[in-house]
């Protein structure tokens, strides 16, 4: 709450409102947001890449940290392309967001008001997240995929193309920095 009051000018005494902070609080705060927000915008393209590919909660972690962790994880991947192959367990798990459509559907059936139109919308979208949770083996996308790996040699720096090649999203679970593959294999790093 104060983090919104001292980030709006209405609090400066303009408008209807009183004065609750003064105009060097606000203009302090304003400069230490924009700052943030252009060290966002003009973040190079690898901390972009990597930063769009999480899936799920976005802890705070480092760049740096997950740019190790998917070297080391590319790396071991190169070493060994088997660890990209599916192992043929093809149980279904749903993400969270299949979770949450699916409970938002259910609240929506027990309200005789609700909007049909909306429940329909809301329908269709939780199984076209259902589909894409579904696992099935990807051999289109695991063959080129494992031949693309025996072809690199193992590196300490982020090959940018290799990544987008190979990884779909990435996981932070309680420090835990995982790389979900093309073919929806999930590989752990083997960091802390």
């Amino acid at each position: 709450m104060v983090k919104r009051i001292i980030e709006n000018k209405k609090y400066t005494g303009t408008s209807d409102y009183p004065q609750i902070i003064d105009n060097a609080i606000f203009d302090a705060v304003r400069a230490i947001a924009d700052e943030r927000y252009d060290r966002m915008n003009t973040a190079d393209d690898e901390t972009k890449l990597l930063r769009g590919m999480i899936k799920g909660r976005r802890p705070r972690i480092s760049t740096e940290k997950i740019r190790t962790a998917i070297v080391q994880i590319i790396n071991s991947l190169i070493s060994d392309p088997t660890l990209a192959a599916p192992k043929g367990n093809y149980e279904y798990t749903p993400y969270r967001e299949t979770i949450a459509a699916d409970d938002k559907i259910r609240t929506l059936m027990q309200d005789p008001d609700a909007d049909t139109e909306q429940l329909e919308k809301l329908i269709f979208e939780a199984a076209s997240l259902r589909y894409n949770d579904c696992p099935y083996d990807n051999r289109d996308k695991t063959i080129p995929m494992i031949d693309m790996l025996t072809k690199h040699e193992p590196t300490a720096e982020l090959d940018i193309e290799l990544v987008k090649s190979v990884v779909k999203h990435i996981f932070i679970d309680n420090g835990v920095i995982s790389a979900e593959l093309v073919n929806g294999v999930i590989i752990p790093s083997q960091g802390e």
